[in-house]
């Protein structure tokens, strides 16, 4: 048997946990942290294959918490996919350039982010 991709998702918003689980969970096992700091403990531990993470949220905003997935040794080489409300160009920018390999845009539908998800894992 093939062994299933891990997905973690970071976001604060219960809503886009709950859709996100919803679409993947066929395909991928899910992991979901509620803010930055969780995400990058879970990371750390679980070394999941990709990460879905938002860019605005409370504490550590998106945008920090891929600084510190890019930091540590342990977690610099899982691809992080950006996901955010706004199609702003300078975050998509930003985002590349700490590291992050995709930018999916709020709301998505079940077909953008399943295609989005199987370009980085195959």
């Amino acid at each position: 048997m093939t062994r299933r991709h891990k997905i973690l998702v970071i976001d604060d918003s219960p809503l886009i946990l709950r859709a996100a689980t919803e679409i993947l969970k066929e395909s991928y096992d899910i992991i979901i942290a509620k803010s930055g700091e969780t995400g990058i403990a879970i990371a750390k531990r679980d070394k999941p294959d990709l990460v879905l993470l938002d860019i605005v949220m409370p504490g550590l905003s998106g945008f920090e918490t891929l600084v510190y997935l890019k930091a540590y040794s342990e977690t610099k080489n899982i691809p992080v996919m950006l996901v955010s409300g706004s199609e702003s160009v300078e975050e998509q920018e930003r985002g590349r350039k700490e590291g992050a390999i995709g930018f999916v845009k709020k709301p998505f539908t079940p077909g953008e982010i399943l295609e989005s998800i199987a370009n980085i894992l195959h």
